[in-house]
């Protein structure tokens, strides 16, 4: 017999049926059998991470030392932000303890990013925070319908970045 805990669920199978049940309260369960758990794996195989996550390009984390800098302009706030990663498409960044933001979902801010020389001026809308005072922006001049459309300066920024990302992979492999 075969038990996985996963989440708040406590998974047991036995080779006939897999029981579901709920880790705190085992009485609480769904018994699949051996059908159900063909169609449940069917299910689960043809789901991909995209039907979780809406990101539609590459996500390259940000190096450190690789000096780029972004502004979140909310209202007339201006609030240092560091860089997490950033695509084509968005960017995850997060804000000192200090600083907490409350957005409603697609609450559009300013997000200026500055790297090298360059400096570029995006429209944020926000996507998602997670528990690490960390915010999740897509830049809504990426995006044209289902089509990802980033703004040529942004295209040059994000492929630099990722040089710089490789970079440091590769010296931290040695």
């Amino acid at each position: 017999m075969k038990k996985r805990v996963i989440g708040k669920m406590l998974l047991t199978a036995d080779g006939e049926e897999l029981v579901i049940a709920h880790s705190d309260q085992p009485e609480v369960c769904f018994r699949l059998d051996l059908d159900d758990v063909r169609d449940l794996r069917d299910f689960l195989h043809n789901l991909s991470e995209s039907d979780f996550n809406q990101r539609r390009s590459f996500r390259v984390p940000i190096v450190r030392s690789s000096g780029l800098s972004v502004q979140l302009q909310v209202g007339q706030r201006s609030l240092a932000a560091t860089p997490i990663n950033i695509s084509l498409t968005g960017i995850l960044v997060q804000l000192p303890e200090s600083e907490t933001l409350d957005l409603p979902l697609d609450t559009e801010v300013g997000c200026i990013l500055q790297f090298r020389r360059e400096k570029l001026q995006l429209h944020g809308v926000f996507r998602r925070r997670d528990g690490s005072n960390r915010y999740g922006f897509a830049f809504r001049e990426s995006l044209r319908g289902r089509e990802a459309t980033p703004p040529p300066a942004l295209v040059r920024m994000v492929m630099d970045l990722e040089r710089i990302w490789i970079a440091d992979r590769e010296r931290s492999m040695e």
